[in-house]
């Protein structure tokens, strides 16, 4: 119950249609613009928490605490599957064209990877 939103923008308010009752959503990143329109109503009717954070400005060793403490308390559960990443679609790298124009289309829900082929 927690999104992890890296464009905000536009796709504030469709992060916060998926979150469930006290739900979470942290803005790491602003790809999508800095201006966002969404219903305050529904923000508290669900009790909703936004939160914002960036790493810009921050020094190594906050840097390298917090890689640290990604790497002891979320690194195990990517590990064994509880915690995954969204995979939309993954191309071929000979279909490159085509994941960028899904890329750019917003049609996609998750992750696009291209897949690199052992050349033998």
């Amino acid at each position: 119950n927690l999104v992890l939103d890296m464009v905000a923008g536009s796709y504030l308010p469709k992060n916060l249609q998926v979150l469930q009752m006290n739900g979470r959503i942290a803005v790491i990143g602003s790809l999508g613009g800095v201006q966002a329109e969404f219903s305050m109503r529904d923000l508290m009717r669900r009790r909703l928490t936004i939160g914002g954070s960036t790493l810009r400005g921050r020094d190594d060793t906050v840097k390298a605490r917090i890689a640290s403490e990604l790497y002891e308390h979320v690194w195990p559960f990517l590990e064994d599957g509880t915690i995954r990443c969204r995979l939309d679609t993954v191309f071929p790298l000979k279909e490159a064209s085509q994941a960028h124009a899904l890329m750019q289309s917003s049609a996609h829900i998750g992750k696009i990877a291209l897949r690199v082929e052992d050349e033998q």
